[in-house]
């Protein structure tokens, strides 16, 4: 069976970064979930390109300077076309193979900036934590644009999953009473554990045991 594709694609503009784009084409190709890094090599006058293709990028190339905005639309375009190539291909193996895997939709598209990126690596550490703020110059910078409650705000949590919920599913509860005898079995629990109710619980919850078995099981 194929592996499954990601659902991002990276497009980096780059313009006279040989030194330097190997290592961020890697590093984006780490991120979760991507499968495609485009370079957009716009008027470069230096090895950029051939670097960037040598660390596994695709990449389009400006015969001058057009800037970066016009560098961010050459590389989304390149994405629509790499995925055209790709869905082309899967339909043709699909032919051969039926029980092939469907086509997904269009990838998220992630736009780095390398001189941001360096920008905000050489600032001092007390502008990025200061008087016990986390994040302190993006607060700074958003005063007067945000509330006041919202950018200073010490309690932000992402989306939080329905994670009770889950945990009343059938497969759900099967996964977790696995995880409670593999445990017991590993000599971490007891076996008293096995005789429980599964308490469902939401993600934050201080009693939220039973997820955590589960977790601590996958990485045994």
């Amino acid at each position: 069976m194929r592996p499954s594709r990601g659902d991002v694609a990276v497009v980096i503009p780059a313009r006279n970064e040989a030194d330097r784009i190997a290592a961020t084409v890697k590093a984006a190709a780490g991120l979760p979930g991507v499968d495609i890094v485009v370079v957009v090599d716009d008027g470069s006058r230096d090895g950029t390109a051939a670097v960037a293709q040598g660390a596994g990028a695709h990449v389009m190339r400006h015969s001058r300077n057009r800037g970066k905005a016009a560098a961010m639309e050459t590389g989304a375009e390149a994405v629509l076309l790499i995925e055209a190539r790709s869905k082309a291909a899967a339909s043709e193996a699909a032919d051969s193979h039926p029980a092939g895997p469907e086509a997904a939709g269009p990838r998220h598209l992630l736009f780095l900036d390398a001189d941001l990126a360096t920008f905000i690596f050489s600032l001092p550490a007390d502008f990025k934590i200061r008087h016990g703020w986390t994040k302190w110059l993006l607060r700074k910078s958003m005063s007067g644009i945000l509330p006041e409650g919202i950018a200073w705000r010490r309690d932000k949590t992402g989306f939080e999953t329905p994670q009770k919920s889950w945990m009343q599913h059938p497969v759900i509860e099967e996964y977790i009473h696995e995880a409670r005898r593999s445990l017991v079995k590993a000599g971490i629990l007891t076996g008293a554990v096995l005789q429980k109710k599964i308490q469902p619980q939401e993600v934050h919850a201080a009693e939220n045991q039973d997820w955590r078995y589960m977790v601590i099981a996958k990485c045994l």
